[in-house]
């Protein structure tokens, strides 16, 4: 049985790789330094970080909100649950990422995470979400409109098909502008890859159908590359089309807390940004991604920040077209989530130590 037919979410993007991203020192089939043939140290119960404010910030590219946490401080666990299962394995392409001027890394790294769905009922089942993170950098000089792996398979050393993930490694990236001759058509594209900028495509896989991540040997995929279109056609005419990175805006702190309700902790993490261009943005989502790593460039957990949570409202429906717009020159606003224990729930509650916390916007100019 796939959860993702009960968790419709399998989500894939592009998060920015800055900060601490290396390989970790392990062949391709041998778990990271640590974990004996796959299986975790840590603690059995997660001990959750204390409150701390992150100011050490990066932006990447022009979209790749990075939250660096610093030595002295902890976000997420003290210590790697021992749920929690990291691995590095080769990578087999289909086609060759030189010919685009792509420098794909060697190793993808997998997080495993194993979790129970209602355990307190007869309905009870362990699950797993599997991460998958792929080092990219594009070299080539040219910005593309977008970089992904499709076709993912998990393969033994036999190369024997142990899983097929079913995702496209795209999504999230860098914010581009169409500029298009018709205003009614402008768009803003925000999958792109920017020559110079180094990225992670990722991937999410929720499952019951747990497997051994000592299994896993190898990962194989299709190279798919998009290219920005310079004329479009609409009707019987062609028109001009420019297209142009926008400017990043800046972001300032994550704050961390972790408060009890219920008798239960519930992690909060709350980002700030100032809108530092000259013109008003009008941000197009009321709720986004926030992904967190460990010091190795390890995916630990994947959660949505809110707008509207941010601002102290019960939903989306309680925000007012007002509220999406971020003044130029100074406007500031910050997204927030709140995560208790709940036991049906795509994204689980962060059970590692976390070094980075990434976040994708989309937003477009207010002309």
């Amino acid at each position: 049985m796939n959860l993702r037919r009960l968790f419709p979410f399998v989500v894939v993007s592009i998060t920015a790789c800055g900060g601490g991203g290396g390989d970790p020192a392990s062949s391709n089939n041998d778990p990271i330094p640590g974990n004996t043939g796959g299986t975790t140290t840590g603690v059995e119960e997660s001990n959750f970080c204390p409150d701390n404010v992150v100011v050490d910030t990066n932006v990447v590219g022009n979209n790749s909100y990075e939250f660096l946490v610093s030595d002295s401080q902890c976000l997420g666990t003290v210590e790697d649950d021992v749920r929690v299962e990291k691995k590095a394995v080769s990578l087999e392409l289909i086609n060759d990422p030189a010919a685009f001027g792509l420098t794909i890394s060697e190793n993808v790294k997998i997080t495993k995470t194993t979790m129970s769905f209602d355990p307190n009922s007869v309905m009870h089942r362990d699950y797993a979400e599997y991460f998958v993170a792929i080092d990219i950098e594009n070299t080539s000089g040219i910005d593309y409109r977008f970089v992904g792996i499709s076709d993912l398979k998990l393969l033994d050393e036999n190369g024997n098909l142990i899983v097929d993930i079913d995702a496209n490694l795209r999504r999230k990236g860098d914010l581009y502008y169409y500029d298009k001759e018709n205003s009614w058509l402008n768009e803003v594209v925000n999958t792109s890859i920017l020559s110079g900028s180094s990225k992670i495509l990722l991937g999410d896989y929720v499952t019951d159908e747990i497997f051994d991540l000592r299994d896993v040997a190898k990962v194989s995929g299709t190279l798919e590359v998009g290219m920005f279109e310079t004329e479009y056609s609409f009707g019987p005419l062609t028109y001009p089309l420019n297209s142009y990175p926008l400017d990043p805006i800046t972001p300032t702190q994550l704050e961390w807390s972790v408060e009890q309700k219920f008798s239960y902790d519930y992690l909060n993490a709350t980002v700030t940004f100032i809108n530092t261009l000259d013109y008003s943005i009008k941000l197009s989502n009321s709720v986004f991604t926030i992904d967190f790593f460990d010091k190795d460039g390890y995916m630990l957990s994947r959660d949505f920040i809110s707008l509207y949570e941010a601002l102290g409202l019960d939903s989306k429906d309680d925000l007012t077209e007002d509220d999406y717009i971020i003044d130029a020159s100074g406007g500031i606003f910050s997204l927030k989530y709140s995560h208790g224990p709940v036991w049906f729930t795509y994204n689980s509650q962060i059970k590692a130590t976390v070094t980075k916390a990434v976040v994708h916007l989309d937003w477009e100019k207010v002309e």
